[in-house]
């Protein structure tokens, strides 16, 4: 299952020293090669998948994301989020508990076959959390802030950063312009993506659009709320774009709640867009409108959120509910947003996101019995429980 050509029935793929050098009909590749041959009968051959938005350190709060816990958001994400803070402020006795649940979580992804993950922190030590072996981890440091205090320490905190270490925004409503802008200079002058949480719910709408509502409540009873963000009367695309830092290395998160201007917005300034199904439903924020981007020739990469607002960190589930959510897209479509879209929409395509020469010698082998043809997209992208599978090295 190459992704960037047709499937190839008794295919084969040839690598040497990490990089795959053929991919074809297996009978045709192995005229004249002198080569270990290892076969995976009744298995697909697919490329790694891919995690495009995940927070590893909330892993701890996984029992807030479970549908047993008593508490369900049912469109209030503000609750959740305040239940969220307290948990953070209740629950970490040491930092040591939050990266062993974020490791265990790790582990769990590359296990599940994500070989790439770009994941959002708020502490410095989340960029060592790659799980050994095949998962490259893109971590991202991310700042917020509205207040003009608040705004003042995360810019001195950015400027203390050291360089290594990929900095970002939170999101449109919960950060100060002027923040925002530092963190996407910081990013331009590195070359590097600017991952941002992007229309996810109404209640930031809301706020962006007037300054009031559910979302400038909670701040106010958080203390975060001084009086001096000035509402810019548009949705987040807009107001990100009127800061100049909309551009091919944005990668939008979530986009639940775009107009059809912004979706056209997007695709102009050839950002790149990652949706969480299973975080969104969770949640009760509303689905991502998937036709009109793939209208506009814009195809999203997959993410899972975190454990906090997601039974699993399974990118094979993702596949399954965007199926649920959007019967009219062709699976696929699908398959390719959790492999070569989510490679592309981190940088990475040269290396991951499909069997091809040149590419990473790391995918999968997924047990696949008695399924044929066009059936094989399907089977892939409509299992909400993780396949059968195994790493190829």
């Amino acid at each position: 299952m190459p992704v960037v050509s047709p499937a190839i029935e008794d295919g084969g793929v040839v690598v040497a020293n990490g990089q795959i050098l053929q991919v074809g009909k297996f009978t045709e590749l192995q005229k004249g090669l002198n080569a270990i041959i290892r076969e995976h009968p009744e298995h697909l051959l697919i490329p790694t998948l891919v995690n495009a938005h995940t927070h590893l350190e909330l892993s701890l709060f996984a029992e807030l994301g479970s549908a047993t816990n008593g508490f369900s958001p049912a469109g209030d994400i503000i609750s959740w989020v305040g239940k969220l803070i307290k948990l953070r402020k209740g629950l970490i006795t040491a930092v040591d508990e939050e990266i062993i649940a974020a490791e265990a979580a790790a582990n769990a992804l590359r296990n599940s076959g994500i070989g790439l993950i770009a994941d959002i922190g708020n502490q410095a030590q989340g960029r060592n959390l790659a799980a050994e072996g095949l998962i490259e981890n893109r971590f991202f440091l991310e700042f917020l802030g509205l207040s003009k205090q608040a705004e003042k320490d995360a810019l001195y905190r950015l400027e203390t950063t050291a360089e290594e270490i990929a900095c970002t925004a939170h999101a449109p409503h919960s950060t100060a312009s002027g923040l925002i802008v530092s963190l996407k200079n910081r990013a331009r002058a590195r070359g590097g993506l600017f991952p941002i949480h992007v229309a996810e719910s109404t209640p930031e709408l809301e706020f962006l659009l007037t300054g009031r509502g559910p979302f400038r409540e909670f701040l106010f009873g958080l203390g975060g709320w001084d009086g001096t963000f000035i509402p810019p009367g548009t949705g987040a695309v807009d107001y990100l774009d009127r800061l100049g830092v909309l551009d091919e290395k944005t990668l939008c998160v979530h986009c639940v709640h775009l107009s059809s201007k912004e979706i056209d917005l997007l695709a102009k300034r050839r950002a790149k867009v990652c949706l969480c199904p299973g975080s969104n439903r969770y949640l009760g924020v509303g689905k991502a409108d998937l036709t009109e981007f793939i209208k506009r020739g814009l195809l999203p990469a997959l993410g899972t959120d975190s454990l906090a607002s997601n039974q699993r960190l399974s990118i094979w589930r993702e596949m399954a509910i965007l199926r649920e959510d959007h019967p009219d897209v062709l699976p696929e479509t699908i398959f390719r947003m959790a492999t070569l879209a989510g490679a592309e929409s981190l940088g990475c395509e040269q290396i991951l996101g499909a069997l091809a020469p040149g590419k990473k010698a790391a995918f999968l082998a997924v047990s696949c019995p008695e399924v044929q043809g066009k059936d094989l997209f399907a089977y892939l992208a409509s299992r909400k429980e993780d396949p059968s599978c195994y790493w190829i090295e």
